[in-house]
């Protein structure tokens, strides 16, 4: 039933809620996330930083970042690993866990005890499933091996999603570079070029502010960038000899 569930998941909060449903994660867990890594982790190049994917709690806003850094949080290698669970019993007294990771999960998110469910598709360990609990942790092997086998299934579908997700950002990508290019070729003169540039690629980039300072060369030199107050928001600059 769980695998037919992820086969018909639409997105990572249906994935996580499949998890949910189907194993521990459901028993009384305050928060439960699903993270992938910046790059597949392996020992000659362990991830830099991970990103969360989807989160379900039962107390809203106590998780408001999406990227975590390993070296902001170096004590969470004792409990990652790519072929095991990474258990923490007890957040107040396990060694393994530093004052920083503490402060974290205890103080800041609420947990006691927690869970890391490694995701492995073909040998290749993209993240993990994190799962806290507000109290001290003790679960049969049974239900440990439950949880390990569906979240092995749910790591083929993250993975497809992530593929889907990053195939139509390229094309999205690749679709508004055509559309300013079009529009910047369009351009009558150098003015409505650098007009058009700053205007899409300010939107593009969901800017505040921008600006172009066009340079150019006098003598075989460099011509030395003008040191005067910023232009306005949307707004060019083009030397002289351009202008005309």
């Amino acid at each position: 039933e769980a695998g037919t569930a992820l086969n018909m998941a639409q997105n990572y909060e249906h994935i996580l809620e499949v998890l949910l449903n189907y194993t521990i994660l459901g028993h009384g867990a305050v928060l439960a996330t699903l993270q992938v890594y910046d790059h597949p982790w392996t020992e000659e190049s362990p991830a830099e930083w991970w990103d969360i994917l989807a989160r379900w709690t039962e107390v809203p806003g106590i998780l408001t970042d999406s990227r975590y850094y390993l070296s902001d949080l170096p004590s969470f290698r004792n409990f990652l690993f790519p072929d095991r669970l990474g258990i923490i019993h007890d957040l107040s007294s396990d060694p393994g866990v530093d004052d920083t990771m503490r402060e974290l999960l205890h103080d800041h998110l609420g947990g006691q005890g927690g869970i890391f469910v490694p995701l492995v598709v073909g040998g290749q360990w993209i993240g993990f499933v994190g799962i806290l609990y507000p109290q001290v942790i003790d679960f049969s092997e049974v239900e440990l091996r439950r949880l390990m086998s569906i979240t092995a299934q749910a790591a083929v579908a993250v993975q497809n999603r992530y593929q889907l997700d990053v195939t139509a950002s390229r094309a999205r990508r690749e679709q508004l570079i055509r559309e300013i290019a079009n529009q910047i070729q369009a351009a009558p003169d150098v003015e409505g070029v650098l007009k058009v540039a700053t205007r899409e690629l300010g939107q593009a980039l969901k800017t505040s502010r921008t600006f172009v300072h066009l340079g150019g060369f006098e003598q075989g030199k460099p011509r030395k960038p003008d040191t005067g107050p910023l232009p306005a928001a949307d707004s060019v600059s083009a030397p002289p000899s351009e202008k005309k």
